[in-house]
């Protein structure tokens, strides 16, 4: 992975604002901090990780304004800027990449989006297929902190669950996603949602693979997805 590295360090190196998964209600863990470590790596980004306030004693409307001093900063740190995140961090990513859309901000220079939870209400019926193989997952209890994260907005607010927001004019995505997941069904809409809308976009799907598989840097499967992602962030 030598010649990505020479290509991003320098004035064009790009910047990626990190929004971390665990269901709304967890912090940052060890796993996140080593597949950083390892995409820094391979890019030489510089890296953003907002430490935004967590369920169920915050909500979404408090993440907003974070959300556009963290972007902010970043613009100062470089000229592309690419929002990353995993579960509910990339649910957050893209919620907020259609609500920076909406207002007309300049236009980001990408999404990656690790197994992201796009609909907090899991009510698509194909879920069900998916349980028995998930062993990291619980609908119920992901349905109860997307309720918190929500707090007086609807759980199918854009903002709150973006597979109901509109996909027109958002950036070029990738996503990564095993079909050991819950959330397997409704990523693949969402990526079907995206290419419709004329989005670019790629998606990496890894058989038998567990929900934010991406992330387990120690496997062989997760280090081919961070080459693959460093070499997508890197190709513009």
């Amino acid at each position: 992975m030598a010649e990505p590295k020479s290509r991003a360090w320098g004035a064009v190196a790009p910047v990626i604002v990190y929004w971390h998964g665990g269901g709304y209600v967890s912090p940052m863990v060890r796993t996140h901090w080593r597949f950083l470590d390892e995409l820094i790596k391979r890019t030489g980004a510089t890296v953003v990780v907002p430490s935004y306030a967590l369920a169920p004693v915050h909500t979404v409307d408090e993440v907003q304004p974070l959300v556009d001093g963290t972007l902010e900063l970043a613009r100062s740190m470089g000229s592309r800027v690419y929002f990353m995140g995993d579960s509910s961090g990339g649910g957050l990513a893209l919620a907020q990449a259609q609500r920076l859309r909406d207002q007309g901000a300049a236009s980001l220079a990408g999404l990656v989006l690790i197994a992201p939870w796009v609909d907090a209400t899991l009510v698509n019926p194909a879920i069900a297929e998916y349980e028995s193989k998930d062993k990291m997952l619980s609908v119920k209890k992901l349905r109860v902190s997307g309720r918190w994260w929500a707090g007086e907005r609807d759980a199918r607010d854009p903002l709150v669950s973006p597979a109901y927001g509109t996909f027109e004019g958002l950036p070029r995505t990738l996503v990564t996603q095993g079909d050991h997941d819950i959330l397997y069904p409704d990523t693949m809409n969402t990526v079907a949602e995206l290419q419709l809308a004329g989005v670019d976009t790629t998606a990496i799907v890894t058989e038998d693979a567990p929900h934010t598989h991406s992330l387990m840097v120690w496997t062989p499967t997760a280090r081919k997805d961070v080459e693959d992602i460093a070499r997508w962030i890197l190709e513009r």
